[in-house]
């Protein structure tokens, strides 16, 4: 933001082409209101400027050339005005002859016959019959009518050079003068509208997370969950849930020890964890496919999986399936306790990892619609 500081002429430019300044030069201009132009006229007028230091340079030079070329425009009109006499019209035929010996025709062939010497005789003008003496400032007065001719004098300045039109879409030039330039009419095109964009849903695989977590002490560490869980809560995810089977909540021996299992109970309170469906029939535990699980409420509610499996055998069960695992799989690793996700998740050539882990008004609309359907 910057105050510039306008002279009154100054202002009037710049209030009239407001809008399309801001335009050409990517600036928001705020001007003070004018309820007194005798007061204000020589006082100086404070603007507000809010855009990039460039362009408002450019707008401040742009506004200098301006006012540089009304002061040349008007001295140039001083200088013409002056030169100008102050004469009038007669003819040397009438001015023996009286009113009454005229007739009504000859009145009006005489009053074109000046109206047209008026309009295209020189300053210094004459002929070898008659000298025809124009006056440029006064009114003609002829036989008690008086009559408003149109004046060759120089019309006022104006108080700004006016803006190029749509027509005339070039840079002019004025008598030469390369300090006098007219702006080009650019057509600013419209901003595309974006729709607003939804956190996704996540879903954490939680055994891949547990073990990826403990690999170096070859245990399943529910730490690492709780690290994964924290990460997406913190990024603003609404929707967080990992699965782990039911048989890791109470098994803390075996093949895999499992670490850190009090965490499991908080995160369940939490609705954070959900534990697959498992039992035990004649001493043989009866696991259900986590996997699944996982796969199916990505699908359901258009969420990225947070994962290292491939899931190469549920491609195939279904083209929703294989859609989520092939566009919203997000894989990850841990450096000691810091989980790491990539900013390219689907490659240098995919989305950024913030649209990849968001999703449109419109997605959104129909994923719903989908998940009731």
């Amino acid at each position: 933001m910057e105050n510039l500081i306008l002279s009154y002429e100054e202002q009037k430019l710049v209030a009239k082409h407001k809008k399309r300044l801001e335009c050409i030069y990517h600036v928001q201009i705020s001007l003070p209101e004018l309820t007194n132009v005798q007061t204000y006229k020589n006082d100086l007028i404070v603007a507000t400027l809010n855009g990039e230091k460039k362009q408002i340079n450019k707008l401040k030079k742009f506004i200098e050339k301006k006012m540089e070329a009304q002061k040349r425009k008007r001295e140039d009109r001083v200088t013409v005005s002056s030169n100008i006499p102050v004469i009038t019209l007669s003819d040397s035929s009438d001015s023996d002859s009286s009113d009454s010996d005229i007739s009504e025709h000859q009145r009006k062939i005489k009053r074109r016959k000046k109206i047209k010497i008026l309009n295209g005789t020189p300053t210094n003008c004459t002929t070898k019959e008659t000298d025809y003496i124009v006056d440029l400032t006064s009114p003609i007065v002829t036989r008690g009518r008086e009559e408003v001719s149109h004046s060759i004098e120089c019309e006022s300045a104006p108080a700004f050079i006016p803006l190029n039109t749509e027509k005339e879409n070039k840079t002019k030039k004025v008598d030469g003068d390369d300090s006098i330039i007219v702006l080009e009419e650019i057509q600013v095109p419209k901003p595309v509208e974006k729709e607003p964009r939804f956190l996704r849903p996540v879903v954490i695989d939680g055994s891949n997370v547990a073990r990826e977590h403990g690999k170096v002490k070859n245990t399943f560490s529910c730490k690492g969950i709780k690290l994964a869980i924290d990460y997406f809560l913190k990024k603003g995810h609404q929707s967080v849930t990992a699965f782990v089977p039911q048989y890791r909540r109470y098994c803390k021996f075996g093949p895999v020890f499992t670490t850190d299992q009090n965490l499991l109970e908080e995160l369940a309170k939490e609705q954070r964890v959900v534990f697959t469906p498992s039992r035990r029939v004649n001493n043989r535990r009866l696991t259900c496919y986590d996997d699944r699980f996982i796969v199916d409420l990505a699908t359901s509610t258009g969420g990225v999986i947070l994962s290292n499996d491939n899931y190469r055998d549920l491609m195939g069960e279904s083209e929703a399936y294989k859609k989520t695992i092939e566009e919203r799989l997000l894989m990850f690793c841990f450096v000691g306790d810091i989980l790491m996700i990539p900013k390219d998740p689907l490659g240098k050539n995919g989305p950024s990892l913030e649209d990849f882990l968001s999703m449109s008004a419109t997605e959104k609309s129909l994923q719903t619609n989908f998940m009731y359907s």
